[in-house]
C-alpha cells in the first residue's frame, strides 16, 4: 500500500473508529520505521492474535495479584480499553511486527514495570523501550516525550531524569519483554513474573 493510501486510511480511521489498533499501526506503516530482523522474527512468533480476546471485565475475574487481575484494574482505574485492531490491515503490519507488538502491549508494559499514565509514567515506559532499542519511531517517541516532560515540568527537572533513569535501569536488567506472550501469563502472580524477567 503506497504511503498516500496509507494516509487516507488513516484520516479514515481518526473519527469514530472502536480499532484503535488500526490508528496506531498505520502511524507506523507511514513513519517505515526501523526494526530489528532479528527481533522481528521472534515476535511474529509470539503475536497470538491482532485483536485482544479479552476485555476489562475477562480480566478483573483473574486471582487477586495476578497480571491479569492487575492489568484489569490498570485499565479500569485509567479508563482504558484493551487495544482492538479490525484484522483489515494485518498484512501491512506484518512488515513490522515489533512495533505492532509493541502496541499490544504498551499497558501491559505499564503493568509491569509499575509506571502509571502519567506523563512521567508513559517517559518511564518510553524509556525503557528506548534503552531496548525497539525501533526507529519508538526511539523518537522517547525523544518527543522527553521534551514534552521537561516543558511541563521546568521546575522538577530531576523528577523527569528520575522516570528517564528508571526505565533505562529496568531495561539492562530485565529480561527481554517484547518477546513473551503475555496473554498466556495473565493468572500468574505479577510480584513472581517480575521477578522471573528481573523487574524485581
Amino acid at each position: 500500500m503506497k504511503k498516500l493510501n496509507v494516509l487516507r486510511h488513516l484520516i479514515l480511521n481518526l473519527v469514530g473508529s472502536k480499532f484503535k489498533g488500526d490508528l496506531a499501526g498505520l502511524k507506523v506503516v507511514l513513519s517505515s520505521p526501523q526494526e530489528d530482523k532479528i527481533l522481528q522474527v521472534i515476535v511474529r512468533k509470539v503475536i497470538l492474535k491482532i485483536g485482544p480476546d479479552y476485555n476489562v471485565e475477562q480480566l478483573l475475574q483473574f486471582p487477586a495479584g495476578s497480571l491479569g487481575k492487575e492489568y484489569g484494574l490498570f485499565l479500569k482505574r485509567n479508563r482504558i480499553t484493551p487495544i482492538q485492531f479490525s484484522g483489515k490491515y494485518s498484512d501491512l503490519f506484518d512488515l513490522y511486527p515489533v512495533s505492532i507488538r509493541y502496541i499490544q502491549v504498551h499497558d501491559i508494559f505499564h503493568v509491569l514495570l509499575g509506571f502509571e499514565t502519567s506523563i512521567l509514567g508513559e517517559l518511564g515506559v518510553y524509556s525503557y523501550i528506548q534503552q531496548k532499542n525497539y525501533s526507529s519511531s519508538l526511539n523518537l517517541a522517547f525523544q518527543t516525550g522527553k521534551m514534552i516532560a521537561f516543558m511541563r515540568h521546568p521546575l522538577n527537572p530531576k523528577r523527569v531524569q528520575k522516570a528517564i533513569d528508571e526505565g533505562q535501569k529496568k531495561a539492562l536488567h530485565s529480561q527481554e519483554l517484547l518477546t513473551v506472550p503475555w496473554e498466556n501469563h495473565f493468572e500468574e502472580p505479577l510480584t513472581n513474573l517480575r521477578e522471573q524477567y528481573g523487574l524485581k
